[in-house]
């Protein structure tokens, strides 16, 4: 406890009570935040609560700002130093879906701004982990076609179709399959 005590606080003097360490009546200790402690914890429900504010209120460019700062907290993973202890395999799981429902959320906001090459680098991103998201493959390829880039269009479409199981299963998967198959055969009729 001592040691602790001095890396809160190292200027603190012998038997000098802590601001953070307190000690009750039966010789348990406990954490005193004082108000003045800070988690990431707290700081990400911060920002999903305010990027949701802002979307709501339609501040699209403040609520990317914050969707952004999001994904830098996620991007560290969960406790990646216990990443093989199945004790928090749970809040892992939580921690992923809530990443991609921001990478999704942003996507949605960089191409309603937009933000082309910021769509396509999350698009690529969701991809990744989710290589039969519709949304993402659609952002792809309006990206590649916007920029004159058939042949890349219809690459990548090449690479969903093989994700979810061929042309039949594309077709039947939904309207917007569909549309990106018009979309890539327009762009390279050997298709």
């Amino acid at each position: 406890m001592h040691h602790l005590r001095h890396a809160l606080e190292p200027e603190l003097g012998v038997r000098e009570q802590s601001k953070f360490i307190r000690l009750n009546k039966t010789g348990h200790y406990w954490f005193d935040t004082n108000g003045v402690w800070w988690t990431d914890v707290a700081e990400v429900e911060s920002l999903a609560a305010a990027a949701r504010r802002a979307r709501k209120s339609r501040d699209n460019v403040t609520a990317i700002a914050h969707y952004e700062r999001l994904l830098d907290y996620y991007a560290h993973g969960f406790l990646p130093e216990d990443l093989f202890d199945d004790r928090f395999d749970d809040d892992r799981a939580v921690h992923e879906v809530n990443q991609q429902a921001v990478q999704h959320e942003l996507l949605t906001l960089y191409i309603t701004e937009g933000l082309i090459h910021k769509a396509l680098l999350c698009a690529m991103l969701i991809q990744e982990y989710d290589p039969c998201s519709e949304e993402a493959m659609a952002a792809i390829i309006d990206v590649c076609m916007r920029h004159g880039n058939g042949l890349a269009a219809g690459d990548y479409f090449a690479t969903y179709i093989d994700a979810v199981g061929g042309p039949a299963s594309a077709a039947d998967h939904s309207s917007t399959a569909e549309r990106l198959w018009d979309q890539a055969r327009r762009a390279d009729p050997d298709r």
